[in-house]
């Protein structure tokens, strides 16, 4: 026996893509040229120049995470070496 409260759109976040992308876009409100707001700053989400966007924008959060795990690993290597 399931009791539900009616009140509450079970389905809505099932339906919910659940993007990099759309991530950004519901924390922070991409508008039609592809920028952010962000304290007050505006930043052009520009492919060209964020690697990390650039190869993550369309894919699931559970992907997202594992390379941004291994994005602060290169950057942290990188970081040693200079």
């Amino acid at each position: 026996l399931f009791l539900f409260d009616r009140s509450t759109d079970l389905a809505t976040p099932l339906l919910h893509t659940i993007t990099y992308g759309a991530l950004l876009n519901d924390v922070y409100g991409v508008d039609e040229i592809e920028t952010i707001k962000f304290e007050g700053e505006k930043y052009k989400l520009d492919e060209s120049l964020d690697k990390f966007y650039c190869s993550n924008q369309y894919l699931n959060l559970g992907d997202v995470m594992k390379n941004l795990d291994l994005y602060t690993k290169e950057i942290n290597s990188e970081k040693i070496k200079n």
